[in-house]
């Protein structure tokens, strides 16, 4: 991300790719299960303690019995969940040799009406200018099991 002569965030479109982060752990998967809630998850995602200009960090933690976590962090400002998601799917489908729905380019459905007609009030598209403030300090690990049935 960067700011734009406006004062607001933009893409830095530098073509310089993913930040990709490659750990080696010292026991098994069997050793860190299960995956309570702790400081310990926070080990297996890419973290900074700075506002970083990476649009997406990538961590793989490979154990020693050849299991592999995938921790991947992102800027919150490209995609929101439900697209992160679709991401990691499309990812998960690619790696198995699956076809996936292309990506849509064609902008053109987004374009706003000529002249505007706002039927109602939209935050979303209030100009919000960026701030530089640390990332922060308190962080929230979670645990979510996926038995095989679910799987």
């Amino acid at each position: 991300m960067k700011d734009t002569p406006s004062g607001c965030l933009g893409i830095n479109l530098n073509e310089e790719g993913v930040l990709v982060i490659e750990v080696k752990a010292d026991g098994t998967i069997a050793d860190a299960m299960p995956f309570d809630p702790s400081s310990f998850l926070l080990e297996l995602v890419p973290l900074t303690s700075t506002l970083v200009n990476e649009l997406l960090l990538l961590q793989f933690t490979r154990f020693t019995c050849g299991g592999l976590v995938i921790g991947l962090s992102r800027h919150r400002h490209i995609a929101d969940g439900k697209e992160a998601t679709f991401f990691m799917n499309s990812w998960r489908k690619i790696v198995r040799g699956e076809s996936i729905s292309p990506p849509v380019h064609e902008r053109s459905l987004l374009k706003a009406r000529d002249p505007p007609q706002p039927c109602f009030h939209h935050h979303e598209s209030i100009t919000v200018c960026h701030e530089h403030s640390p990332i922060m300090s308190t962080l929230t690990a979670k645990k979510f099991h996926f038995d095989a049935m679910f799987l």
